[in-house]
This record gives C-alpha cells, sequence and structure tokens, in this order.
C-alpha cells in the first residue's frame, strides 16, 4: 500500500496504480467495517433489543438492510437502494441528535443556575468561604500548572465560565464582538459554525426538533422558564432539582443510544459501499455474519477470539494510506475522472469520514470556503447580539448571567498574560457579594482541583 501510495504521489504508471490503490483501501476498509460491525453488534445487539420510542423504527429499518445487504447479497440498482437507506438513517439520527444536543445546552444553564442557588438553604456552619485573594491564588495556581499548553487553556475556560459573572452587558457584548473578529479570516462555513454553537449554548437557539425529544422533558423546561430564581424556596428548589435530575438522566441515556446506534449504522454504511470493490468472500465477513444470525444458545465468543488483531491491523493499514484519496481528488480529479473510477473515489472520500470518528458529519452540506472577512462577520454578530438583548430581556438575571458565562467560555481566550487573569479572577470573586454563589463556585472549583489530580489545601 505504501509503495502504492508513494508512486501515485510521484505520477507514476497512474493508470494503473489509482485503480489498484482504489481496490486495495475498498478492501481494507471493508473487512475492518466488518470486525468493528461485529464486535459492536454482539456488544450492543442485547442493548438495542431494550430500546423505545423512535429509535425502535430507526432499529427495525437497520436490521431489514442487515439482514438483505450484509448478511444476504445485494448488487447493482438494490444495492444503491440500501446505501440511500442506510443514509436516510444516518440523517434522521442526525436530525434527533441536535434536538439532543439543544436538550442538553438548556439543561446546562439551568444545571449552572441551580448550582448557584443552592447554597441558599445550606445551614450557616457549613458556609466557610475563602478569603477572595486566597482564592484568587489557588485558581491561578491551578490554572496555570504544568507545561501542557491545550491543558491550561482548557482550564482557564472552565475556571472563566465557573467564576461569578460580575459585568455590565456593553462589556460582554464587547469581549464577544472582539471574539468573533478572530474569525474574519476564516471560511465562511466555520463562522457559520461558531455563531450555531454559541446560540445554541446560549438557548438564545434552540433546535426544530428539540420539542420532540420527550414530553416530559418539554414540561419540566417550561417550569424553569416560568420560575423566578431571585425569590426562589426551599421547596421549589428541591422540587426543580429531582426534576432536573431527571430530565439530564434521560438526555444523557437517550444521548448514548443513539451514539452506539450510530456507530453500527456508520459501519454498515461502509460496507455497503465498499461492497462493489472489496472482496466479500472473507474471514471477517463470515465470522460477522455467524454473529449476526446467532441464536441465544450459541456460543460465539471463540467467533471473536478469531478476530482478535484484525482490527488493530487493518485500522494500521488504511490511516497511513488515506490521506491520499483527498489528495487524489484535490490534484487528479480530471484522470480519475476520465478513467471511470470518480464513483469509487467519492466512495472512499465518504468512508474515510465515516472511519474519522466524525459520525454526525452531514455529507449534503454544503461548504462555504470563501473567506468571511470583516463585512461577514460584522452581520453575523449582529445577529447574534440582536437574538442575546432579546433573551435577556425576557429572563432573569440568574439565567442571563449563566448564559453570558457560557458565551464567555466559549471566545477565545482573551488574556494577553498571567496578570490579566488574575485581574479577572480576583475581580470576579470580589465583586460578587452573593454568599450562596460564591461558595457554590468554591466548591465547583474545588471538585475540578480534586478531579483533576490538583492537591487542595482546605
Amino acid at each position: 500500500m505504501r509503495d502504492l501510495v508513494n508512486n501515485i504521489s510521484k505520477g507514476k504508471n497512474l493508470e494503473v496504480n489509482l485503480p489498484k490503490f482504489g481496490q486495495e483501501m475498498m478492501d481494507v476498509y471493508y473487512k475492518y467495517a466488518a470486525v468493528r460491525l461485529a464486535i459492536n453488534h454482539y456488544t450492543y445487539n442485547e442493548m438495542l433489543d431494550l430500546r423505545k420510542g423512535e429509535i425502535n423504527t430507526l432499529i427495525a429499518d437497520y436490521r431489514e438492510i442487515v439482514k438483505n445487504g450484509i448478511v444476504g447479497t445485494l448488487v447493482g440498482e438494490e444495492l444503491e437502494e440500501a446505501v440511500v437507506k442506510i443514509d436516510n438513517i444516518r440523517n434522521s439520527v442526525i436530525k434527533i441528535m441536535k434536538g439532543l444536543t439543544s436538550l442538553v445546552d438548556i439543561l446546562n444553564i439551568y444545571e449552572y443556575v441551580m448550582n448557584r442557588v443552592e447554597y441558599r438553604f445550606a445551614s450557616e456552619d457549613s458556609i466557610n468561604l475563602k478569603d477572595d485573594e486566597e482564592f484568587t491564588n489557588l485558581l491561578m495556581e491551578y490554572m496555570l500548572s504544568g507545561n501542557d499548553k491545550t491543558l491550561v487553556n482548557y482550564r482557564i475556560t472552565e475556571c472563566v465560565r465557573q467564576l461569578p459573572i460580575r459585568m455590565t452587558k456593553v462589556k460582554f457584548f464587547e469581549l464577544l464582538k472582539a471574539g468573533m473578529d478572530v474569525y474574519k479570516d476564516s471560511e465562511k462555513s466555520s463562522v457559520d459554525d461558531y455563531v450555531y454553537m454559541l446560540s445554541s449554548s446560549s438557548m438564545v437557539y434552540t433546535d426544530e426538533y428539540t420539542k420532540n425529544i420527550s414530553d416530559d422533558v418539554n414540561a419540566i423546561i417550561d417550569e424553569f422558564e416560568k420560575t423566578d430564581f431571585t425569590s426562589i424556596t426551599k421547596e421549589e428548589y428541591d422540587n426543580l432539582r429531582d426534576k432536573l435530575t431527571y430530565a439530564v438522566e434521560f438526555v444523557q441515556r437517550i444521548v448514548d443510544e443513539y451514539v452506539l446506534f450510530v456507530e453500527l449504522v456508520g459501519e454498515t454504511y461502509v460496507m455497503l459501499l465498499s461492497a462493489p470493490y472489496a472482496d466479500t468472500k472473507c474471514e471477517e465477513k463470515d465470522i460477522l455474519v455467524r454473529i449476526i444470525e446467532a441464536s441465544e444458545d450459541d456460543n460465539v465468543e471463540d467467533a471473536l477470539v478469531a478476530l482478535e488483531g484484525k482490527q488493530e491491523k487493518y485500522y494500521a493499514m488504511y490511516s497511513k494510506a488515506e490521506y491520499a484519496i483527498s489528495d487524489i481528488l484535490d490534484n487528479k480529479s480530471d484522470l480519475v475522472e476520465s478513467l471511470m473510477l470518480m464513483p469509487m473515489y467519492k466512495s472512499l472520500d465518504k468512508i474515510s469520514i465515516l472511519e474519522s470518528g466524525s459520525h454526525f458529519v452531514e455529507f449534503d452540506r454544503v461548504i462555504n470556503r470563501e473567506i468571511a472577512g470583516v463585512s461577514y462577520v460584522n452581520e453575523k454578530y449582529n445577529e447574534l447580539e440582536k437574538m442575546l438583548k432579546e433573551f435577556f430581556k425576557n429572563h432573569g438575571k440568574l439565567v442571563n448571567r449563566a448564559v453570558m458565562a457560557h458565551v464567555i467560555s466559549a471566545l477565545p481566550v482573551f488574556f494577553n498574560n498571567a496578570n490579566e487573569i488574575k485581574s479577572y479572577v480576583y475581580s470576579s470573586i470580589s465583586g460578587c457579594s452573593d454568599v450562596a454563589e460564591k461558595m457554590a463556585c468554591e466548591e465547583i472549583f474545588s471538585t475540578m482541583m480534586e478531579e483533576d489530580g490538583f492537591n487542595v489545601v482546605s
């Protein structure tokens, strides 16, 4: 495989090497997907049997495709129809996941708010606040410890999100504007994705499918929407805390179900796309079919033993060569077209995405690679600013602060040095006169530090 890639990059004997490389990659992808599907089917099949709701219909459709296209043999138009059907299932899962992501964002905001009112109902002897300067120094030591810059930036981001928000809306929008200005040299699609992320995580935008997930969760969110957190009682707090716990656990369970299901869908998709070009009469396929067709009394663990090491083997083979797929499509597309290899290479391109771990990439999405420029970024900022101002007008102070915290933490790090970080941290802590919120922040940070293995001295 390596020699093929090298020869193609040098332009050697392309009429022979391009089809040969494509066929060999298809063969490796097919076997890798068969191994992955065998392992995952064995692991997940029983779990999927227990699912309820909309996913049941998708699972039934998926199993019909597996029966006909993986266990059975489809060719020609029937195989093409199976590819369309598996693509439709995958698109349905993506649509549902967008709704679930919106729910997660909403619940995160209310979790943030609930954490900050919790200590209003705590006994006085449980309130033991650190000195502002002492706590600032502790956070600085935590954030900046170690040599891993990525980890340091992550800690700074998390701390910014959890610190008490004590800034004017004018300052907030200044930071937002500056954060978005960084994207002026990016592609328009990147700007759009960033604005989508900011608007979703801040609750100013909810996906159209969000309301379809669960009537029970919708009712809980409506109750949160109507709650005045500035005057919430202990009874109201306990009631909402129980409901929030239920909603979070419910949504997380559904997310987990769809994530594992889309893995099965993805590997099946790969097998269907690669089937016209690969050696489908292979040991990996035989073992997969045996596992799929196994009855409750069959012991298929010995079949899995025969697959040991194969996943790693095929992964190593394709991962070292798949970069050539995009290079060929970008630089040799005319020759690929003239050799009538374009369907194969477009399928390879799609397969490489399916096997990249990006389970929810939308294949039919049009990517706008035009550079955004200042005017486009300003246009998108103005749209987001308008949505946020409307949101702030219709929500209470604690919810608005939660939204501001989530937006600010999603901005590029806006500190130039450690002194600016320290000034921001101290200003946030010392400017917070709400003892309950301050105590909640200390507890949250203590938990973060302990989970991170950072030694916290009381």
